[in-house]
């Protein structure tokens, strides 16, 4: 059957070299021993032994030097990166009276000073419920969520926030004047009730949002060169010095070096970091690394600047230890991570 195995060798061959291209030393161990049994059909039993009792321990230990040294993180690394876990439902809550509330989920009920009703659960976090309609007495909370935080609150008027990891939001406990404004400092994403006579504004250090009704995402921290705004259902107004700027569901308004750009993308990757994982759309590994570094609470530091514009597509685990998903990054990229203390060090494999 000297075809049939000519075939079979072309295929092992075939296979070889495409495992070749992709430089993981789990698959070229295995490929290799394939290719060791086709080369070697053809020779002597005696050469096969001679040649087996020579390679075998070299391949052993070019083994195990792939697997600790060129590719892996190291052990230690690993088993520290295992230790540090994700974030969780945790903020501060700032009331009118000057009082300082450190929530983690935990079910409480207080009345502000105007009456309205703070209460709080796991699920529904932080519900504000006015008594009256015609209370006029304006007074501010500020909820802030920490490193390694998120929470959700519901305003006075239904709409819904939910505030990433090193994020603030200031806003009135009613709202009695004829728009309804609220102040952002990091990431949140917006269901806003619909109101056509009290338009909502959502104002940043960068700029401002004005919707009636609609559902997007508001990125801007303060130490980051670049801020944006993804519109998920509905339609919304972004306003930057003298500019306007519509946006329609899937369009990105992007705020970089005092210049506002519109682009096309799936709003999936940008609306749904409150969920159990992470999403990315191509993104730069200085950009992923800076959020995980806010969730996981960490410094990330790259020994080599080319790492920064390796791109990632997918999503990770979100509430999985940072190993997890170092792993994943490290196994399509060429980057691998190493741990001093609690800095993360990227470096290039």
């Amino acid at each position: 059957m000297p075809n049939e195995q000519e075939n079979k060798d072309e295929q092992i061959i075939q296979e070889w070299i495409e495992i070749k291209k992709l430089q993981h030393p789990k698959y070229w161990m295995q490929m290799k021993d394939k290719l060791q049994i086709v080369i070697h059909q053809k020779r002597k039993i005696r050469i096969i032994k001679c040649v087996a009792i020579f390679t075998l321990p070299v391949l052993a230990c070019g083994f195990y030097l792939l697997q600790n040294n060129l590719y892996h993180t190291p052990l230690r690394t690993e088993q520290i990166l295992a230790k540090i876990l994700p974030g969780d439902k945790k903020a501060i809550l700032h009331t009118s009276n000057g009082n300082s509330l450190v929530l983690s989920g935990d079910t409480f009920s207080l009345t502000e000073i105007n009456g309205t009703q703070i209460s709080s659960t796991q699920d529904e976090g932080i519900v504000y419920t006015p008594q009256t309609t015609n209370n006029t007495i304006k007074i501010y909370n500020t909820l802030v969520v920490p490193l390694k935080g998120e929470y959700n609150i519901t305003l006075c008027d239904g709409t819904q926030v939910w505030l990433n990891s090193s994020s603030s939001l200031r806003y009135p406990v009613i709202f009695s004047d004829s728009v309804r404004e609220v102040h952002l400092e990091g990431e949140a994403f917006f269901i806003v009730t619909e109101n056509k006579e009290k338009p909502f504004i959502v104002t940043t250090k960068d700029y401002s949002i004005k919707v009636l009704g609609t559902a997007f995402n508001v990125m801007d921290y303060n130490d980051d060169n670049y801020s944006h705004t993804t519109l998920a259902k509905g339609k919304i107004e972004i306003l930057h010095g003298d500019k306007r700027q519509i946006l329609i569901p899937g369009e990105q308004a992007v705020l970089k070096d005092g210049k506002i750009s519109i682009k096309k993308v799936d709003p999936h990757y940008y609306t749904t970091w409150m969920n159990d994982r992470f999403y990315f759309d191509s993104e730069c590994l200085e950009n992923i690394m800076k959020k995980l570094s806010r969730w996981y609470d960490v410094q990330v530091t790259f020994k080599d600047e080319a790492a920064k514009q390796y791109h990632f597509e997918g999503s990770v685990p979100k509430y999985s230890s940072i190993k997890e998903i170092c792993n994943i990054i490290e196994l399509t990229t060429h980057v691998r991570f190493e741990l001093e203390k609690n800095n993360i060090i990227v470096k290039l494999k």
